[in-house]
């Protein structure tokens, strides 16, 4: 969340809305920085998202986007994306698809949550970023020792 306090981020993607941890911390920053949250979900209806969204669906600066994280990428026009979190499928093709996608739209910092597996050993989106990475030319840096791994471009 630093970055998004250090880049005074006025819009941030999070892709995977899950149990709303990484949408407190960023909302937090962004009420520094006057800022907005995007946060893209395909399951509003599963009982981790829905309790996110009923506590969240009043704050100012959170927008809910009800769709596949990589269409949503493909349609966007909110603006120039300061932070990207990617956290929803975490299938190597799923990652990857979502990198290259909102890659393309330049956010200044991309950071790829879970990169890791239960077992604490890389798991696909990992592999998804080391691929991303060789096709782009940009920087992976992986930070294994965050719980569940952080990968950052």
């Amino acid at each position: 969340m630093g970055a998004a306090l250090a880049l005074k981020a006025k819009i941030v993607v999070e892709l995977g809305t899950g149990n709303g941890c990484s949408a407190d911390a960023f909302l937090a920053v962004l009420r520094v920085t006057d800022g907005v949250l995007y946060s893209i979900d395909l399951y509003p209806d599963s009982s981790e998202v829905r309790g996110t969204l009923e506590r969240l669906k009043t704050k100012p600066r959170f927008v809910f986007i009800h769709g596949d994280s990589v269409e949503a990428g493909r349609n966007w026009n909110r603006g120039s994306i300061d932070v990207l979190y990617v956290d929803s499928d975490h299938s190597y093709e799923h990652v990857l698809e979502e990198l290259t996608v909102w890659g393309a739209l330049n956010p200044k910092v991309i950071f790829v949550h879970d990169i890791l597996n239960e077992k604490n050993e890389r798991g696909p989106p990992y592999f998804a970023c080391e691929e991303y990475a060789r096709r782009t030319g940009k920087v992976f840096f992986p930070m294994d020792h965050f719980p569940c791994g952080l990968g950052v471009f």
